[in-house]
């Protein structure tokens, strides 16, 4: 769990850094996912949601979004 963690953590700086950032919140919302928890898993579509409002046509979080639902 501290890995998911750790990556957690660097993805979040890496977004707040550049909000435009999508491989930041895609890499963050795969974390997310491996936590399996309810609230990790909405924060998850949250996340490859953001993605796809920057670029609808992103591929990776649209792959992301269907995995996590």
């Amino acid at each position: 769990i501290k890995e998911f963690e750790g990556a957690v953590d660097f993805f979040t700086r890496a977004v707040k850094i550049n909000r435009c950032f999508l491989d930041g919140y895609i890499g963050r919302g795969n974390s997310y996912m491996e936590y399996g928890e309810d609230k990790a898993l909405k924060r998850a579509q949250k996340d490859f949601l953001n993605a796809l409002h920057i670029d609808p046509s992103c591929l990776k979080a649209r792959i992301s979004l269907g995995y996590n639902l």
